[in-house]
């Protein structure tokens, strides 16, 4: 089941009511045609989709995007792009968590995440560490 969010899918999280999680997704009418933006630590990772699958974690030996951090999994998440949109895939064993705008974040575990817009990536529980944080943009062409 992949797709994009789907508000009217998603339920809150035990006690966290500021964090949402993804129980099932659609896919996306939108189409996007261009480049996904990732800023990290002061550097800039553009990704075409000629360049995915761009897999984004612990192990510097087969991620493109090397996250030195004990908390996130080796090969945590993977950036596809799959019927015309850029996709996060979450592959680890605590999720990740996307943020569109202001909206709040929604955990994507085991699931797939449409990106649109503009936002946020954390690789571990929002406010554990904002050190790494990834934001995120798709440019379109």
């Amino acid at each position: 089941m992949t797709g994009d969010i789907n508000e009217e899918k998603i339920k809150h999280m035990g006690d966290d009511r500021s964090v949402t999680d993804v129980i099932y997704t659609e896919p996306s009418e939108e189409l996007v045609h261009g480049e996904l933006q990732i800023f990290y630590q002061g550097q800039e990772v553009i990704i075409k989709p000629e360049d995915t699958p761009f897999v984004i974690g612990r192990d510097p030996a087969s991620c493109q995007l090397h996250i030195d951090n004990n908390y996130i999994s080796r090969q945590h998440c993977v950036i596809l792009y799959r019927d015309n949109c850029f996709v996060l895939e979450d592959q680890s064993t605590n999720g990740s968590y996307v943020q569109f705008g202001r909206a709040h974040p929604i955990r994507v575990h085991q699931q797939s995440a449409t990106l649109s817009g503009n936002g946020t990536i954390r690789l571990t529980k929002p406010n554990l560490d904002d050190f790494d944080l990834l934001l995120f943009r798709i440019k379109l062409s």
